[in-house]
């Protein structure tokens, strides 16, 4: 079997609007809600199902439980380039104590560790209470 190159892989699956092509993404809220090893193993499936279908647009955020975890390995089971990552965080929320400013840079550099890469193509900062 031919292997097809990403570009073909992906128009093979893509929807049209109007002949505009619809890029297919996935709000990522949902992964890792339940903390069962059998549940994270059922994201997983189902986050490189959705993958393999087309989907190269993932939005997560630290704040949803082990999503960016999920993630993360889709991450590291794909060539980075293929697929376009978001993901967010507050900033302005004081967590024990901590300088907010400092607390935001934590949370920002966490976010690369729990999704397995050195860069993200979109990071959000949201639920801001202060700049």
């Amino acid at each position: 079997m031919e292997k097809q190159n990403i570009k073909e892989k992906i128009s093979r699956h893509q929807m049209t609007v109007d002949g505009r092509p619809l890029r297919l993404g996935m709000g990522c809220a949902w992964l890792g809600r339940e903390e069962s090893p059998e549940s994270r193993r059922r994201d997983a499936a189902l986050l490189a199902e959705c993958y393999d279908k087309g989907f190269r647009y993932f939005d997560t955020s630290r704040s949803y439980g082990d999503s960016e975890c999920v993630e993360g390995e889709l991450m590291k089971a794909v060539p980075r380039d293929s697929g376009f990552l978001a993901t967010k965080s507050c900033f302005g929320r004081n967590e024990d104590g901590a300088d907010p400013l400092e607390a935001f840079r934590r949370r920002f550099y966490e976010s690369f560790e729990r999704l397995h890469t050195d860069y993200i193509d979109l990071y959000q900062i949201h639920d801001t209470e202060s700049y």
